[in-house]
């Protein structure tokens, strides 16, 4: 699962799936037959459930999903300001 969230695109993904169906998340982030895929991933991994509603495939985040979500923007906020630091610091030179 590691190689996916290396990914910006599935980061992304990651963070705009919870209520929506495949259809809705393909007009953002690609295309239904790949958005399968990589939520199928996603599913394995045990941080979605897919679930069948008429002609739409629902997803949601599960509880490690919603876990996830956290220490993902938690790192994500990290990595942000040592970025701001490091800039800063080449500023100051």
């Amino acid at each position: 699962m590691f190689r996916f969230f290396c990914n910006q695109r599935y980061f992304k993904l990651f963070f705009d799936i919870n209520g929506k169906n495949i259809r809705e998340l393909s007009k953002k982030h690609g295309t239904v037959s790949h958005l399968s895929v990589v939520t199928d991933q996603f599913k394995r991994e045990g941080i979605i459930t897919k679930e069948q509603n008429g002609r739409e495939v629902d997803i949601k985040l599960t509880e490690e999903g919603e876990e996830f979500k956290k220490i993902l923007r938690t790192f994500d906020n990290f990595a942000k300001k040592q970025l701001d630091k490091v800039k800063g610091e080449e500023n100051d030179k």
